[in-house]
């Protein structure tokens, strides 16, 4: 249960730090912030599954 909850966290919180480096961009160039919107959410996904894998292999060591 704490490791669902410390990876809810870690999810929220990639997404606060997606959401401040995507506003960044957009200021600089509206083009390349929305490149950088639609492959962060492709990160956050990698991000999380790879969150997912850890958890699950630390349970079996």
């Amino acid at each position: 249960m704490v490791i669902l909850f410390e990876m809810l966290g870690e999810y929220i919180l990639d997404g606060f730090k997606l959401a401040i480096i995507v506003g960044a961009v957009k200021g600089l160039n509206e083009e390349k912030g929305n490149a950088v919107a639609r492959f962060g959410l492709k990160l956050l996904y990698g991000a999380t599954l790879v969150s997912i894998l850890s958890s699950i292999v630390s349970l079996i060591l």
